[in-house]
């Protein structure tokens, strides 16, 4: 059995994991390193267990380097839903919500979402969905 390693103090994992999933240099490092893995011989279940990922993603990684090289490893672009503000209203939006919401006619000093859905339907004609939790 090895010596222990020293736990971190001042880090959780969790904030690790957003700190790789936040820099492409580092998510390109390690999917490469994962590759590199593959083909010294380290298994699939090794790596899935080791890159907390799924098999098909080892295969998508691998394939995707074989056929592209590193640029394969990057993440695509992804669509999305296409937003129903235009830009200049999203900047007038910062800009408002910035403010207190009394200088708008609302009858409290703080913004909630219904506030803020409120004041989109109003002045941009536009309804968005507040989620409901069923708990």
């Amino acid at each position: 059995m090895g010596r222990k390693v020293k736990a971190l103090e001042n880090y959780t994992s969790e904030q690790i994991k957003v700190i790789i999933d936040g820099d492409a240099k580092h998510k390109l490092g390690i999917r490469i390193y994962a590759v590199y893995q593959s083909s010294m011989g380290m298994s699939s279940r090794a790596l899935v267990e080791l890159y907390n990922v799924s098999f098909k993603q080892i295969r998508n990684w691998i394939n995707r380097f074989d056929a592209e090289g590193t640029h394969g490893l990057l993440d695509k672009a992804r669509s999305g839903r296409p937003r129903k503000l235009t830009e200049n209203q999203l900047y007038e939006l910062q800009s408002v919500l910035l403010d207190s919401p009394e200088q708008h006619g609302y009858n409290t000093a703080n913004w909630s979402a219904a506030l803020v859905k409120d004041f989109i339907s109003k002045h941009y004609e536009v309804e968005y969905m507040l989620p409901t939790f069923i708990g």
